[in-house]
């Protein structure tokens, strides 16, 4: 699969997430911003925005999927949990 369609996929995957849960992957994944940080910054409790996280996570697997990004018979590696710095649950 080529890159830009790559990209266009990806982008479309995450345009199918509610709100809430792209915003919370989003800020996590691109600015980096830890759960503590997303919490004070969203005005939520740390386990809000570990299950939008969490469930976000999984409904962009499952879009990605659905889109051909990711191969459904590929186990789901070890990142798939998200970033190392928001892992701090």
């Amino acid at each position: 699969m080529d890159r830009t369609r790559e990209t266009w996929l990806i982008a479309d995957a995450l345009s199918q997430l509610t709100r809430e849960h792209r915003e919370v992957i989003t800020r996590a994944c691109y600015r980096r911003e830890t759960v503590a940080e997303l919490a004070d910054v969203l005005g939520l409790p740390q386990d809000a925005v570990k299950s939008r996280l969490h469930h976000g996570l999984r409904a962009l697997d499952l879009a990605l999927r659905a889109n051909g990004v990711i191969a459904c018979e590929d186990p789901a590696p070890t990142s798939a949990r998200g970033p190392s710095h928001i892992r701090e649950w």
